[in-house]
């Protein structure tokens, strides 16, 4: 009978935190980030609590391998995902990292093994593009480009895959590729004006995190049916008084959309209990992940897009873009975007910088990689604030038929706001789009 070694895999944590410390990259923002040592370790607990009560669920091995991996434990995250294999060898998401770990130990012949027995089940852009590599690595050109052209044929938009192919000189190979594989926007972004793509909330500096707002970051808070002089808040905030006060706000418009947004996800447990929260209310959202946790948790994206919502681009590593520069920005950019292509099977069109961060050379970059530069208009500061009462009141300020309001799955406070926000602005009149039908409806009012 085989035993799961999970205690050895226990004893080795000591080591696998020490290393996640000392090489963890600086991370601008709040305490609690999960691409902090504190945010990986509490991750590392949760997930292990999970196996520890359900010792086959394949995600659950998936998410800890990854987080092995990082680590430089290889060895473990191969136990891991073989592990995992054999509990569901249909899991696609496995061979790509396994065929990954293998690779990175030399292991060449079995990692060509291991990507072309994922490729048998379902034909994945990364697994070809990474034995495009693999191929490339060693020496094998002809092949590397069938791979990258394969790649291509999969996701015409993944731009690595047709940087490599170019490195080859197949320039041509890699245009026709992308033929006859037509790709449609979800709307005319050129058609729409830029004050809804690029509507920011000014005040205190910056929203999303505690970062101080860089130099060339706007100020701009214009937006449409900002309700004159306000109304007073509730003093209780319930349904009925929030439901009151959006009336007020709303000042009789005819329409009234909100999009909600999540950024900063997904998260092993509060991701999954706002889906389920979301569902209840019949509420569809856009989630603004970050490609480094879509990686480690591709099945919530699946669930995210099952369920009708919209996923955009939050980078991958949740660096100031600003700081990082126009060019490391972009590559950042797409290295999410196809990391959030690959779990969605759809299109990644829109991008929220994190912190808000912003300036006109950003807004050009992301402009010109076909990308819409997408900002909100209310900030909970579900990740500062503990009062769910001091969150419903900086949103409901903010909130009128137009609004992109701002939360976070990593942090519960959005799970103490939402069940008397939501139910408040359906009883308001209010419907529930996300950013991209946003976009589209009030572009046929520009």
């Amino acid at each position: 009978m085989l035993l799961w070694p999970w205690r050895r895999l226990l004893r080795w944590w000591a080591g696998v935190v020490l290393v996640l410390v000392l090489t963890a990259p600086p991370i601008f923002g709040y305490g609690a980030d999960p691409l902090t040592p504190q945010g990986i370790r509490q991750e590392f607990a949760l997930l292990s609590a999970r196996l520890r009560q359900t010792p086959n669920d394949v995600t659950v091995l998936n998410s800890l391998g990854i987080l092995y991996a990082r680590a430089g434990q290889l060895n473990d995250a191969i136990l891991l995902w073989n592990r995992a294999l054999t509990i569901n060898p249909r899991y696609i998401h496995l061979y790509n990292n396994l065929g990954s770990a293998l690779k990175a130990q030399g292991r060449v012949e079995e990692a060509v093994r291991v990507y072309q027995a994922g490729l048998a089940i379902t034909p994945s852009f990364w697994i070809y593009y990474n034995l495009g590599l693999l191929e490339k690595d060693r020496g094998r050109y002809r092949e590397a480009a069938h791979y990258f052209r394969e790649c291509l044929r999969q996701n015409p938009r993944f731009e690595a895959a047709a940087q490599r192919l170019e490195d080859l000189g197949y320039v041509l190979a890699s245009q026709q590729a992308a033929q006859g594989i037509p790709y449609k926007p979800p709307t005319d972004l050129e058609a729409l004006s830029l004050t809804m793509l690029e509507r920011m909330e000014g005040e205190e500096g910056g929203g999303e995190g505690a970062e101080p707002r860089p130099a060339g970051a706007p100020s701009d808070t214009r937006r449409p049916w900002r309700a004159a002089g306000g109304a007073d808040l509730p003093v209780t905030m319930t349904v009925e008084t929030c439901a009151a006060y959006l009336e007020k706000m709303a000042q009789g418009a005819p329409t009234r959309l909100v999009a909600l947004t999540f950024d900063d996800g997904p998260h092993p447990s509060i991701t999954p209990r706002l889906l389920d929260l979301l569902q209840a209310h019949g509420a569809k959202g856009t989630f603004f992940v970050l490609g480094s946790r879509a990686e480690s948790y591709p099945e919530l994206l699946e669930r995210m897009v099952r369920e009708g919502h919209e996923v955009g681009n939050h980078s991958w590593s949740h660096k100031s873009l600003v700081r990082l520069g126009p060019a490391t920005a972009r590559a950042d950019l797409q290295r999410a975007a196809a990391t959030i292509e690959a779990c969605t099977n759809q299109p990644c069109r829109l991008v929220r910088p994190p912190y808000g961060h912003t300036n006109a050379e950003i807004r050009a970059m992301i402009h010109r990689s076909g990308w819409a530069h997408i900002m909100w208009d209310a900030d909970s500061r579900d990740w500062q604030l503990s009062d769910a009462n001091q969150m419903l009141a900086r949103t409901l300020r903010k909130t009128s038929p137009g609004a992109v309001l701002l939360f976070h799955d990593i942090h519960p406070g959005v799970l103490r706001v939402l069940p008397v926000l939501l139910p408040a602005l359906r009883q308001c009149g209010y419907r529930f789009v996300t950013v991209s039908e946003l976009l589209r409806l009030q572009g046929s009012r520009s």
